[in-house]
């Protein structure tokens, strides 16, 4: 296989599916600082999320608990997922950090959603 035909493929598809975000920017590096202020953003709503929860939840100790091990183990697991999202381009290269910037935002942005829908069924029983 081609590896510079996978990592111009691998550019191409990650300038193309953020299309609302980090448009029009005229280099790989823009792309790059956009992804990561992506990334940040996402990191931070759910980190948000998660610590609400968790207040939320201050009398209830032992489910605290399972929740921050369900967010460690979602931490690794959004790690290893990222490392095969971006398995093809080259690591230490613009291209390999793009993707696992764009990655971790998708994961941030997933867990986000988890832990809100997580919080509506604890206020029905909790």
């Amino acid at each position: 296989m081609n590896t510079k035909l996978i990592i111009s493929t691998l550019i191409f598809l990650f300038s193309s599916v953020s299309v609302s975000a980090c448009t029009n920017l005229s280099s790989s590096s823009e792309l790059l600082s956009c992804k990561k202020e992506v990334e940040a953003t996402s990191r931070a709503k759910m980190q948000k999320a998660y610590l609400n929860l968790d207040e939320y939840l201050s009398g209830a100790v032992d489910y605290q608990k399972k929740i921050k091990l369900s967010q460690e183990s979602w931490a690794k697991s959004a790690t290893q997922n990222c490392d095969v999202y971006s398995y093809f381009a080259e690591e230490g290269s613009i291209a390999h950090d793009i993707a696992i910037s764009e990655c971790m935002a998708s994961e941030y942005k997933s867990r986000e959603e988890f832990i809100i829908s997580l919080s509506d069924v604890v206020e029905q029983f909790f």
